[in-house]
């Protein structure tokens, strides 16, 4: 396994996976922890010549190496030994999760559930062996037969607020179809995914199969989706950048699947439970800090119910208690950055010039602690007129906007939220979180991110 990580974890046992590649080390880098500022860990980074080694290493790996040509039954097997061995160090992964991105520790215990039971799903899904197909053709002398085959090299590019969590959903897939693969994660939130390299190494993943790039988008990822050796690029981010990655594929007709920006409405309809809807709207939006691509950012409210629903939402956005990682009274944390809450207020400035009413939220946290952090207000707004700029925009930040529906406009459903790759389903009563807090996956159509739960009263319940 070439694994491109010369990191010093402060506080924290090293990595087992370290090594170094040929050449001069580069300046080292500070990882700090966005509720306080203060520092995590150091790492170093790589350049255009650590990625290329990577690619080299994939390439050869499928091409000459025994895991592509491993039984899909074997396979499976050591997926399931990668779940079992994230359950045993759940714990070290949840920390350092919290460490990089500032969210809650209990957040990230969920999260570690959910990447466990996603490389469970994709070994038990190979674990059964051949997933060829014969279809009957109605000719005898004719047979066809559909063979699911590998892709090749798959460069995996993830973002910082799901760190591991979209780390799997690319890396188990592509190691149960037998593929080869270059991860490079944010350049804010290493730590996991350098873990997961030392759980690959103790799984006996054989040598080459998986490969870690540390470093920024333009000196690591752009060499990556250029490469021609790369048969596949997997970008979850900005819309920006998916753009520039399917320019930079075309040249090679590179494979990509991209999971981009999205910006989701809530639906409420007067006859919707009240109190179920008030949480989802609240869970939608402030979960995470707003970081997430399905976040319900807009909600369209019907107008019977309107104001009596924004009183509500207004009043309890404006007693949620912010907190760092390892508050246990906190149920909201800090933004990932510094230079990204700048933008989140920048956001904020943008769409009170557009005519946008602040109900809650005006100020920043005044808690001495966090003056370094990266920590914003809850915010909760009224529509402004429209068009405006602000409103179909992805900013991932905690900023709720609202607008009367009139009249009921279309069928209304249960809450489903999609992202490439997978559905969720959602549930109820996961502890620790209001009412109605979304769990639980299942494998369901690849698209870009969208999301429009609707509330509406049936048989009782939402």
């Amino acid at each position: 396994m070439w694994s491109r990580h010369r990191g010093r974890r402060e506080q924290e046992e090293p990595c087992r996976s370290c090594s170094s590649a040929a050449g001069g080390p580069p300046p080292p880098t500070g990882i700090r922890c966005p509720a306080d500022g203060t520092l995590v860990a150091t790492v170093d980074e790589g350049g255009p010549e650590d990625a290329g080694a990577a690619v080299a290493a994939a390439r050869w790996a499928f091409d000459e190496g025994p895991w592509p040509r491993t039984p899909a039954a074997e396979r499976g097997r050591l997926l399931l030994r990668v779940a079992e061995l994230l359950e045993r160090d759940k714990d070290t992964f949840a920390r350092a999760e919290s460490l990089d991105t500032g969210k809650r520790l209990v957040e990230s215990a969920y999260d570690m559930d959910d990447i466990a039971n996603c490389f469970r799903y994709f070994g038990n899904l190979v674990s059964a062996g051949s997933t060829d197909r014969v279809v009957d053709t109605g000719m005898a002398d004719v047979d066809s037969r559909i063979v699911y085959e590998p892709v090749g090299v798959c460069a995996l590019i993830t973002p910082w607020n799901y760190p591991l969590l979209q780390t799997a959903w690319k890396v188990a897939p592509a190691l149960a179809a037998g593929n080869t693969f270059v991860l490079k994660p944010s350049e804010l939130t290493p730590h996991t995914a350098v873990l997961l390299m030392g759980l690959l190494v103790e799984a006996e993943l054989p040598e080459g199969v998986a490969n870690l790039v540390l470093g920024a988008g333009a000196a690591v990822g752009a060499p990556l989706t250029e490469d021609p050796r790369v048969d596949m690029v997997s970008f979850t981010g900005g819309l920006a950048t998916g753009r520039a990655i399917m320019a930079a594929a075309a040249p090679t007709v590179k494979k990509v699947a991209l999971e981009l920006g999205g910006k989701n409405p809530n639906i409420v309809f007067a006859d919707a439970d009240f109190d179920t809807a008030v949480d989802y709207g609240l869970m939608a939006v402030f979960l995470h800090s707003g970081q997430v691509c399905s976040a319900g950012a807009r909600l369209l409210v019907q107008d019977e119910l309107h104001d009596r629903f924004v009183d509500e939402l207004v009043a309890r956005a404006g007693r949620i208690r912010l907190g760092g990682p390892f508050d246990e009274d906190a149920r909201s944390g800090p933004l990932i950055s510094a230079a990204h809450r700048d933008k989140v207020e920048a956001y904020v400035a943008e769409g009170i010039a557009e005519g946008a009413v602040l109900r809650c939220g005006a100020r920043g946290p005044v808690i001495p602690r966090w003056r370094t952090a990266s920590t914003t207000r809850r915010r909760c707004w009224t529509s402004a007129a429209r068009p405006c700029p602000w409103c179909g925009t992805s900013r991932s930040g905690p900023s709720s906007r609202w607008s009367g529906s009139g009249t009921r406009t279309r069928r209304c459903g249960w809450p489903t939220t999609r992202c490439t790759g997978w559905r969720a389903r959602s549930g109820r009563g996961t502890p620790g979180a209001p009412t109605g807090w979304p769990r639980g996956c299942a494998p369901g159509p690849c698209g870009s991110t969208t999301s429009t739960p609707t509330y509406r009263r049936r048989s009782g319940a939402v």
